[in-house]
């Protein structure tokens, strides 16, 4: 099932240098806010292993396409570098040059300089395929029917299948605190996950 998954921000400690976005939170372990379904570690290692599949890197967009748009016109790089810091994935986005004239206007210039401005105002929404698990002390089992009673979680944990998007948004599920680990304290957003049915 595809899922679009708004995670929570982070706190900054990523950096704007030209037309690059530096330590961008793509997840973090955790609740996907709205979703009852957690990221674990495994979670973050599969996208990142995912990542590194896609030679051109991940693609990432202004806002995630809806019923009546795709995100052509909204296109805006690619992230790559994937790596877990801690308890979150992070990567670095390579703002297209093509995002500086895209139908929709600037929108290269646009999350630059919100990038720099106010990075807890926005943050990643990743386009992924899960499988939905329960963990048990004898391994996962598939997420069908209610929880086990041998289930060690609350939810659900995310088993990622395929990685299709890291997409740019105003309230992610899986970065509570924003673009990056931000220093701003009380910074908060709600995250989120586009899952694909």
């Amino acid at each position: 099932m595809t899922e679009n998954l708004r995670l929570s921000p982070i706190k900054f400690t990523g950096a704007v240098s030209g037309e690059l976005i530096m330590g961008v939170s793509i997840a973090t372990t955790g609740e996907a806010a709205g979703h009852r379904l957690l990221f674990d570690e495994q979670s973050l290692a599969q996208l990142q292993q995912l990542a590194l599949f896609k030679v051109g890197g991940i693609k990432s967009r202004f806002t995630h396409p809806d019923w009546f748009h795709d995100g052509l016109g909204k296109y805006l790089g690619r992230f790559r570098n994937f790596r877990v810091d801690g308890s979150k994935l992070v990567a670095d986005l390579q703002v297209s040059k093509t995002a500086h004239s895209s139908p929709a206007g600037d929108i290269g210039k646009y999350v630059l300089d919100l990038a720099t401005e106010d990075p807890g105002s926005f943050g990643v929404s990743v386009v992924v395929d899960v499988d939905r698990v329960w963990p048990t002390a004898a391994g996962d089992k598939p997420a069908t029917g209610g929880r086990p009673a041998d289930a060690t979680t609350t939810y659900p944990v995310a088993r990622i299948t395929q990685f299709y998007a890291a997409d740019l948004v105003d309230e992610p599920a899986l970065n509570p605190n924003g673009l990056f680990k931000s220093n701003q304290e009380g910074d908060q957003a709600m995250p989120d996950l586009l899952l694909n049915d």
